[in-house]
């Protein structure tokens, strides 16, 4: 689904502004709640309470996995002291890794 609207976003789809006078509102509505969806403001909110609400299995949006797992290793230090691994890092990214296993296992 992201693909399709990244794609309907994209700057040569959005100048066929005439074209897209055409469309049905009924269709408009329902790519505008998909937009909604895939916004990537905070941090993916509505697609991840959208996504809370699904059973498994399904395949999640990875680059929303990516961002995290980003954010986790470039905010926080590997070792807290000298030979003292931030334990509560791995413990956050195992996070991330878990519910990636979550969406798949099922």
């Amino acid at each position: 689904m992201f693909a399709i609207i990244y794609g309907l976003n994209s700057l040569s789809i959005r100048r066929l502004k005439r074209t897209s006078d055409h469309v049905d509102s009924k269709y408009m509505r329902k790519l505008e709640t998909c937009e909604n969806m895939t916004d990537s403001r905070k941090i993916f909110s509505n697609y991840r309470s959208t996504l809370a609400t699904v059973n498994p299995p399904c395949l999640p949006f990875i680059k929303v996995y990516l961002i995290d797992v980003t954010c986790i290793h470039d905010g926080s230090k590997d070792y807290l002291q000298p030979n003292v691994i931030n334990f509560r890092k791995c413990q956050k990214t195992a996070k991330v890794i878990r519910e990636i296993k979550h969406w798949q296992s099922k």
